[in-house]
């Protein structure tokens, strides 16, 4: 594609993404190479840890400290696959009676589908404010995974990791084998833990709710989901190049269980030409959306294709058994994962599996991202009740956030600001 033919604002953004990093790209730091002896370890395996991270590298709230570790995980198809994963310390960690510190493990929202897609490798961590931060301060050890193919590139013997994104089930052996590892690593972690997720990582948390009805693993105490990922094919049909974007960020994945699979199939010509620009750029979300946002990405027909349906049917959440408690958190006005396609899938849920321990909150007037942050106070009241012992009851519980004591149109909508690293003395007064 000629340079003359790519977005104006993609130069600034690839600038922007390559700001975001801590330390440079994963490519360049050897934290994510895979130690050549881990081939053949077993998922769960702790393979390497780097417990003191330098964080005058991150844009940190004051009082948290970082450590970083890799460990051995499992694709969908339940083969072995390193990856990488974060720690978030809190100052003054909450204590449990037996003198150990209560463990969430956060999942994260899209990042990207590259290896620099990263949150480890992120000066703000990606999420910062949305979850990260308020849980450390709050008290809660936070372990963070990537996900596999998202900062260790390849395999011990020089396999490419490809990220399987939305595919439920494998963030879900994410989520657990990073608790494992994080156990292993730091003693003095709670063998309790909570799972949180927002968006893809909401699809995650969901999905080892699915996963601890099939694969037990004790100490899970919940999982809260929150604008969560469930069934890309009923999202609505309108245009939402955001869903597009969804669609193609599906392919690689897809072409890790279908290798006949022609990805180029589901592109427009113009669509086709960006996401091999993309591709080659190994880049991330900013880049993702001034290249790919703006136009018809996709056709129109994309969620039609039998690839797309098997995998989807393959990886999606909502209508399969669950165990442990669930919280679901959702936004009425969410654009990207839209209320009516999470609700179908709670209801899918509670009809089929009527004795599930789940909850079901809904957020009027909120969008996908601010879902966080308008509901910080109920899921931070759900994790401390989990660790605190406080049941459960079996059955469907849905409510509503009461309404505002302000108009809704004088709250701040979706966040406008970001998180940046300053040296001069009189901005940091």
């Amino acid at each position: 594609m000629a340079a003359s033919e790519l977005p104006s604002d993609l130069t600034a953004a690839a600038a922007f993404e390559n700001s975001l990093f801590a330390n440079g790209s994963v490519a360049h730091d050897v934290f994510y190479r895979a130690p050549s002896d881990s081939a053949g370890a077993t998922p769960g395996t702790l393979l390497k840890v780097d417990a003191d991270v330098n964080v005058s590298l991150y844009t940190l709230p004051p009082g948290t400290a970082v450590s970083r570790f890799m460990y051995q995980s499992e694709a969908f198809d339940g083969t072995p696959v390193p990856a990488s994963a974060y720690v978030l310390w809190p100052y003054q960690p909450l204590v449990q009676p037996d003198g150990h510190f209560p463990l969430v493990v956060w999942a994260h929202g899209t990042s990207g589908i590259y290896s620099d897609g990263a949150p480890s490798h992120m000066k703000n961590l990606w999420s910062h404010f949305q979850a990260p931060f308020p849980l450390a301060l709050q008290g809660y050890v936070t372990v963070a995974p990537d996900y596999a193919g998202l900062g260790v590139e390849k395999t011990a013997d020089g396999r490419d990791i490809v990220h399987q994104y939305l595919a439920n089930p494998a963030h879900a052996n994410d989520v657990f084998y990073a608790a494992q590892a994080a156990q292993e690593a730091f003693p003095r972690l709670t063998s309790e833990f909570v799972v949180m997720g927002h968006s893809q990582g909401g699809g995650a948390a969901w999905g080892a709710a699915q996963r601890q009805a099939i694969r037990p693993v004790k100490g899970y105490l919940g999982s809260i989901a929150i604008s969560p990922v469930t069934n890309a094919l009923e999202l609505p049909q309108t245009y939402n190049p955001l869903i597009d974007c969804l669609g193609a960020f599906m392919t690689p994945g897809m072409q890790t269980l279908f290798p006949e699979f022609q990805p180029k199939s589901l592109f427009t010509d113009i669509g086709w030409e960006r996401w091999q620009t993309y591709t080659k750029m190994r880049a991330g979300m900013p880049v993702g959306i001034a290249l790919l946002v703006g136009m018809q990405l996709m056709k129109q027909d994309w969620r039609n294709d039998s690839y797309v349906k098997e995998y989807v049917k393959l990886t999606a959440n909502g209508g399969a058994k669950i165990e442990g408690p669930l919280y679901v958190i959702q936004g009425e006005d969410d654009p990207n994962m839209a209320f009516s396609t999470t609700t179908s899938a709670v209801h899918r849920l509670s009809r089929g599996y009527p004795d599930s321990q789940l909850e079901y909150l809904t957020l009027p007037g909120i969008d996908h991202v601010p879902a966080m942050f308008a509901s910080q106070r109920n899921w931070l009241d759900w994790i401390a009740k989990r660790f605190a012992g406080v049941p459960v009851k079996a059955g469907f519980q849905r409510s509503q956030v009461p309404p505002t004591p302000q108009p809704m149109s004088a709250y701040q909508e979706n966040p406008d600001w970001i998180i940046a690293k300053v040296n001069e003395p009189f901005k940091l007064v």
